[in-house]
Order: structure tokens, then sequence, then C-alpha cells
């Protein structure tokens, strides 16, 4: 095994992770494929960084969809056991009814 300066290909970096964490198919592209970065033209840059922002609204906005739906499905899961309930206790077990 090498020292620190030495390329160990069991490693990874942080670095690298942190570029697969902003992109993973750049890392791909790069790491895998060894092709290299295009020199982006500042539009191209923009309309790069523009589309990321706009996936990452998405995700968010997906993520926040489906925990609205595990609550929606919780709560109905509790309606429908609050009501099962009612009903077991009302066919089971009447009330009596008193006269005077």
């Amino acid at each position: 095994m090498g020292g620190r300066g030495s390329r160990d290909t069991n490693w990874v970096s942080a670095s690298e992770i942190g570029s697969y964490e902003y992109c993973a198919r750049a890392y791909w592209l790069e790491q895998v494929q060894h092709t290299e970065r295009p020199a982006a033209t500042g539009s191209r840059l923009a309309d790069g960084t523009g589309h990321h922002r706009a996936h990452g609204r998405r995700v968010a906005w997906q993520r926040r969809l489906v925990r609205a739906a595990v609550v929606l499905v919780c709560a109905a899961i509790l309606v429908l056991v609050v009501h099962a309930t009612r009903h077991w206790r009302r066919t089971t077990h009447p009330i009596p009814e008193f006269s005077l």
C-alpha cells in the first residue's frame, strides 16, 4: 500500500464523493468513460445550473407530495379503525333501553 500521495483504486476521495453527489452522470463520464469536460460558455453554464436547480425543486416537491400521501393514508387508516371500532361496539354491545 502506498502513502497518502499515491493513488489507490480502492479508495474514493472526498472530492470524488462530492462530485458524484453533485452530478452522478458527470462523475461517471469523467471517471468511468474518461471523457473531458468541454469548456462551458457562460450561457451553457448558466443553463446547466438552471436545469440542476429546477430538477432540485422538482425532487423537493416530489418528496413533499410523498410525505403528504403518507400522512393522508395514515389518516384514512385511523378513520377506518375508529369507524370499525364504533360499529363493532354498537353491534356486539347494544345499549339497553329503559322505559319508565
